[in-house]
């Protein structure tokens, strides 16, 4: 892996990144042989990161390097991906991407140094429609995570419908605050698909712990 790569984060990213593992590995074998696969990742990143742990009273720091989910999704090689699309704003990050790409020659990979809001208003996420705010909507303020958090899936289930599993995956810094919630929804409008999709994300978001 790079030395250079994104400082920052902690477990809870190690969590996000291994249940992002673990479901690509689960979605790539259901859908093998089926389906053109294409992975893309809006925000990837530089390929890998890194996350200091605190080394007892003494408060020395150690850096631990994890792969991130650019290189995970490369690696799925048992059932790969047709086509994997890496969009990062950082110019740093984005040359780091274009070295997976070059290290990977055999693979069909885009990198783009885009900002994700940019590349991702032009991607349909239903027939004739684009994911956007509600300029009209009116404004709701509410305290607390919990209140929030309902607020966000009310309005994800008001645009994607059934399609958006209600059920999330808080992810928790090691003062046991919430700071990531692990949100899903299926691209398919398959009912088919749909319902295998989000039986894969349930099981990992409520019953696989890592």
């Amino acid at each position: 892996m790079e030395e250079n790569n994104n400082g920052y984060g902690g477990l809870w990213t190690v969590e996000k990144l291994e249940i992002l593992t673990l479901y690509l590995q689960m979605y790539t074998t259901a859908l093998q042989e089926k389906f053109r696969l294409v992975y893309i990742d809006a925000f990837a990143g530089s390929g890998s990161l890194s996350y200091r742990v605190n080394k007892g009273l003494n408060f020395r720091d150690a850096s631990k390097l994890y792969e991130g989910s650019a290189r995970r999704a490369v690696a799925i090689d048992e059932n790969p991906f047709d086509y994997l699309v890496f969009v990062e704003k950082d110019e740093k990050r984005y040359k780091k991407l274009q070295q997976i790409k070059s290290a990977n020659p055999n693979r069909n990979i885009k990198v783009f140094n885009k900002d994700a809001n940019e590349y991702l208003q032009n991607l349909s996420i239903r027939p004739g429609s684009k994911m956007r705010g509600d300029r009209n909507s009116h404004q709701i303020r509410a305290s607390g995570v919990e209140p929030i958090l309902n607020l966000f899936k009310d309005r994800l289930f008001e645009l994607l419908k059934h399609r958006f599993l209600k059920e999330s995956r808080s992810l928790y810094n090691t003062k046991k605050v919430p700071i990531f919630e692990f949100l899903f929804f299926v691209g398919s409008s398959s009912p088919r698909a749909i319902k295998a999709a989000k039986d894969m994300a349930l099981y990992l978001i409520k019953k696989h712990r890592f």
